[in-house]
């Protein structure tokens, strides 16, 4: 393809990225001269401001010089083959008038470098300014006088770019801005510049000393393997809910006394994947500071590098690669996770995910010198969700908090239902009402934990010096409720089982394996096993568990000797109803009769409720059982005793290991009016039985009951 035109860059230069806007037209003035001087076969674009409109498009607003252009515009046209400058063309905008010049929409510029200063340069949405000259040769310039915004457009290409005055890379009001390396991929078919032969991937926008990089606001795309400089001195500044999402080829560079500043809840998500494994690199050698927000800020990219980390108002993440070592205001927070980013709002929204199933956040609650927060990369202890956490306060004594996040899939394969904290190898105590428990030799605490849809939560409450530490977790096998006996309950207000002495326990295990069930009479020590058996990964049932006697259960893992915690377990025997009197009138007797499955005689204590839901009240009718269990009560109904369905249930006391309990069955009983004159009436007998097992009033069948004070040990029914 034979190159016509040849822009002439006097200072090699750069820029511009397709914007939008077009601002009031410069009248042509006086032009400086720019660093280039076209030589043979070059093509030099000088603007000039002829034209009076400040449109790029506008012929009379360039000067040309060197080898003719037809139509004297540095723009490629695609389909004319005349109008490729990539290998020939230079741009210099270097008028004193400082005129606003709009590229227009969709506009493409494709030159070997480019120069401006004095100058505004708005790139519309879709505009393209790309620079080819190779290294060594032109570096195209933005200098401190100009100002190039991206409202929409692109801006980048394989050359260099050197920016002491302002590049707007977005803006809250403008469509997208984009850097990037290249266009090849995408010139339609018969249209790829000459440029693009050989291109290489090494596209780069340094912020020299007094340059800003400015993103207002406004998401924008790093792409296609282009690097962004912060050279010493520069400044790349995101506000607001601005963010820069970064190719997984691309790199941020902060060099020593180079800035990038968050002054709000600005990130750096992640971009396309461009078929690399890794996060995009970002080096920070100079300063990162979020100086601004309450809520997180985040760089979703593989960190590294020994710069300064400022956190002075709310968090900062920093997902991926080398710790951060951050000075923390009072109240700011570093932490580790990864953004599930909501690219319309701009927020970060710390979570685990499939690929990073743990993060973590540490909060201080004053002034600190410097903190870092960093995974481990392997498992230290068999059982651990993930690696260690370790956090280290450079043994600056620093009270706060630590917020471990464990993504729900590690802790639901693990079977349980309660994440256990371990700092140092030493298992973190629940704190006491919010605060740290009597002990004054304890350090740390959990606070507390939560459930997300995606991830558990644990936080840890830390006092000086407690922070520092080698932090893991485990979520221990165990089962997560028995259906007998009663697991985790009030001991004195329970209910009678119908399979004593055998308990069916719900367990839930990683991976096919053995267990053993443990009884012991307090919550601590190994107890005296009950049962064993091989279950299959995940949630199964144990039978014919041996539960004889109040205390405590816990289940241990055959072969990691890990145990579950210790469950309160209830034994109270069990109660069948064998004979009741089916319908009775008022002012007569209603007889119960039936077992008690328990060892020895037991009292007992008859209970009753008139038609209706409402709570099982004592009639003040006793008895005891014979030496064998059986068991007979009669209770008179009184004459104006209301007329329907009444209930009626017993409850057994406590003998020895063996505690009271309400039988979970209530007996209903037909309450009638009485025949003017009756026979002699022999009362039928029914089993007509009704749980009284369920926790809930609302959804129980006729005849539930729930406990609803653990005082009065109240039982309602329905």
């Amino acid at each position: 393809m034979t190159v016509r035109r040849i822009v002439s860059i006097v200072v090699a230069t750069a820029v511009v990225v397709p914007v939008l806007a077009a601002l009031s037209a410069s009248p042509a003035g006086a032009v400086s001269a720019c660093a280039v001087t076209p030589t043979g076969g070059q093509t030099l674009f000088t603007w000039t401001g002829g034209g009076a409109d400040g449109k790029w498009m506008t012929a009379a607003n360039w000067q040309v010089a060197g080898a003719p252009d037809e139509d004297g515009i540095p723009t490629y046209y695609g389909a004319d083959a005349t109008t490729d400058d990539s290998l020939t063309g230079f741009i210099c905008i270097a008028p004193l008038d400082n005129p606003t010049i709009t590229l227009d929409s969709n506009v493409h510029v494709h030159m070997q470098a480019i120069e401006v200063s004095g100058a505004t340069l708005v790139a519309g949405t879709g505009s393209r300014v790309m620079v080819y000259a190779p290294e060594g040769t032109a570096v195209s310039t933005i200098g401190s006088t100009a100002t190039v915004k991206l409202r929409g457009g692109t801006l980048g290409g394989p050359g260099q770019i050197d920016v002491s005055g302002t590049v707007v890379w977005g803006e809250s009001s403008s469509p997208v801005g984009a850097l990037d390396n290249d266009f090849c991929a995408n010139f339609p078919v018969g249209e790829v510049i000459d440029a693009c032969a050989g291109i290489s991937t090494s596209g780069r926008l340094v912020v020299t000393s007094g340059g800003d990089l400015d993103v207002l606001g406004r998401g924008t795309n790093l792409f296609d393997g282009y690097t962004v400089q912060i050279a010493s001195g520069g400044a790349l500044d995101i506000t607001g809910k601005g963010y820069v999402a970064a190719d997984r080829d691309t790199t941020i560079e902060i060099d020593d006394n180079g800035t990038l500043t968050f002054a709000s809840d600005g990130n750096v998500f992640e971009g396309r994947a461009n078929a690399t494994s890794t996060l995009a690199d970002f080096v920070n050698n100079g300063t990162v500071h979020k100086d601004g927000g309450a809520g997180v800020s985040s760089i979703n990219a593989s960190y590294s590098g020994d710069g300064a980390v400022l956190v002075d108002s709310g968090t900062l993440n920093i997902a991926n690669g080398d710790a951060a070592r951050a000075a923390l205001a009072a109240g700011a927070s570093l932490g580790t996770g990864t953004c599930v980013e909501d690219k319309v709002g701009g927020v970060c929204l710390p979570s685990t995910t499939a690929t990073d199933q743990q993060n973590a956040t540490v909060e201080v609650d004053q002034e600190s010198a410097t903190v870092s927060v960093s995974e481990e990369l392997v498992i230290d202890q068999a059982g651990d969700l993930q690696p260690q956490v370790e956090v280290d306060t450079a043994h600056v004594p620093t009270s706060g908090q630590l917020t471990l996040h464990y993504d729900r899939s590690v802790v639901d394969l693990a079977g349980s239902k309660k994440v256990e904290i371990f700092r140092n190898d030493t298992l973190v105590r629940d704190c006491v009402n919010g605060g740290f428990p009597d002990d004054v030799e304890v350090v740390a605490c959990v606070l507390g934990r939560s459930r997300t849809d995606r991830a558990a939560r644990a936080v840890i409450l830390a006092r000086a010096a407690g922070l520092e530490a080698l932090w893991r977790a485990q979520a221990r096998p165990h089962f997560y409720r028995a259906t007998t006996p009663l697991v985790g309950g009030d001991r004195n207000c329970a209910v009678t089982t119908r399979t004593y002495p055998y308990a069916s326990l719900r367990v839930w295990r990683r991976s096919t394996g053995p267990i053993t069930i443990r009884y012991s009479s307090t919550a601590t020590g190994v107890g005296t096993a009950l049962r064993s058996a091989t279950v299959p990964g995940g949630p199964s049932s144990v039978t014919k568990v041996p539960v004889r006697s109040t205390g405590y259960l816990h289940v241990r893992d055959t072969t990691t000797g890990q145990t579950s915690q210790y469950y309160a377990a209830v034994a109270t025997g069990a109660v069948d109803f064998t004979r009741l009197t089916r319908t009775v009138p008022r002012g007569k007797v209603v007889t119960l009769r039936g077992d008690v499955d328990s060892p020895g005689s037991r009292s007992f204590a008859l209970y009753a409720k008139s038609p209706g839901s409402g709570f099982l009240r004592a009639t003040g009718v006793t008895g005891r059982t014979t030496s064998s269990g059986a068991f007979s009560v009669s209770y008179r109904v009184p004459r104006a005793a209301t007329l329907g369905t009444w209930r009626f249930a017993i409850r057994i006391s406590g003998s020895g290991a063996m505690r009271p309990g309400m039988s979970d069955r209530a007996v209903r009983v037909k309450v009638v009016r009485p025949q003017p004159a009756p026979p002699p009436v022999v009362p039928t007998v029914s089993t007509d039985l009704v749980s009284t097992r369920n926790n809930q009033p609302a959804p129980v069948a006729e005849g539930g009951w729930t406990r609803a004070s653990a005082v009065t040990c109240a039982y309602y029914v329905r």
